[in-house]
């Protein structure tokens, strides 16, 4: 016998479960993170609600938990030093392939990077590929540094 509470829940999740699937997936890179995150957070919510906590919002709690979420996967992710990364396993005495891939690899970096806000951009290049720190590009920048995080994880 279901209870109030799991009527309320599954009416909850009929009206939201697309959307914020559709809301995190715009986030993050994976169709699997998507569905960690999402069960992670109607899980949360369904256990505060088992609780016993008021939600008044639950739409406003959901994204929000969502894009706390989201933040969190980002913080998790090490970052690599792109030139290590890329050309991971070419000897000096590369092939014609290593060559071509090599060249091919750097092509289609340029173009996902022309595709970026100048400003995105900027920050990408100095951060990622150049390894300075966020902190740094916000006073070159003159930007407040949350700023400049935004503009990273975008």
């Amino acid at each position: 016998m279901e209870s109030y509470l799991d009527d309320d829940f599954a009416e909850l999740m009929e009206a939201f479960d697309q959307t914020l699937h559709r809301f995190v997936r715009s986030q993050v890179a994976t169709d699997q993170a998507t569905q960690d995150i999402v069960q992670d957070v109607w899980y949360g919510f369904f256990r505060s609600l088992d609780r016993g906590a008021i939600i008044e919002d639950p739409e406003a709690w959901l994204y929000r938990s969502a894009r706390n979420r989201v933040i969190d996967a980002y913080r998790k992710i090490k970052p690599v030093e792109m030139e290590d990364e890329a050309l991971e396993g070419f000897e000096n005495d590369a092939s014609p392939e290593d060559d071509l891939y090599r060249e091919e690899f750097f092509d289609q970096l340029e173009a996902a990077l022309d595709e970026l806000p100048e400003a995105q951009r900027i920050v990408f290049m100095h951060n990622v590929v150049e390894g300075v720190t966020l902190r740094e590009i916000a006073e070159v920048e003159d930007e407040d540094l949350k700023t400049i995080i935004s503009r990273k994880r975008y």
